[in-house]
């Protein structure tokens, strides 16, 4: 059900996927920073009433983008916080075209295993999947981390590297490599 169409002066690609056994909606589409607040108001339209489901990748023109992932995130943090509706969608991946490309996902805060309602608080970054798409990270079975903190060293493009502590272990200390390799 793949859609492409023009709307406030911008591409959209909508369509449905499946994960995990869940019907998702995704809308696509490449802004500015400057139009970003503008653009989504318009995915909150395409989106509908209640888009429990909705996966949004944005492609985000940004040449003066700080240079910190921190600081990044923190800002696409603060302007979709002033959109109360973003807290119901699913996920939100902001790749940032600036100096260097970044790639930050934004999710809904969940507590007990339970989907948040709009009072549990703002998105939040994904910070284990920091510039990878959520679906790279599905690809690579990052899901197997559930058990463990950790953080993401740095590493070469493609090659992505974890140190991690066992949440129940202290003593389990673990680095992980994983790299996606293409053929020719």
């Amino acid at each position: 059900d793949v859609k492409a169409f023009d709307r406030d002066n911008k591409h959209f690609v909508t369509g449905n996927f499946d994960l995990a056994g869940e019907r998702l909606q995704l809308v696509s589409t490449a802004t500015s920073f400057t139009d970003l607040s503008a653009t989504l108001d318009a995915i909150d339209d395409i989106a509908g009433p209640a888009p429990e489901h909705l996966a949004v990748d944005l492609y985000l023109a940004w040449p003066d983008a700080p240079s910190d992932g921190d600081e990044i995130s923190a800002v696409i943090q603060a302007v979709l916080s002033e959109h109360p509706r973003t807290r119901g969608w699913r996920r939100i991946t902001v790749t940032v075209c600036g100096d260097v490309v970044s790639k930050m996902t934004f999710r809904r805060p969940t507590g007990e295993g339970n989907l948040a309602t709009e009072e549990t608080g703002p998105l939040a970054e994904d910070l284990v999947i920091r510039d990878m798409h959520p679906l790279t990270g599905q690809r690579l079975n990052l899901w197997r981390l559930k058990n463990f903190d950790g953080k993401r060293l740095p590493a070469a493009p493609g090659t992505y590297l974890f140190q991690l502590n066992a949440k129940n272990n202290p003593a389990d200390e673990r680095l992980m490599a994983l790299a996606e390799i293409r053929g020719v």
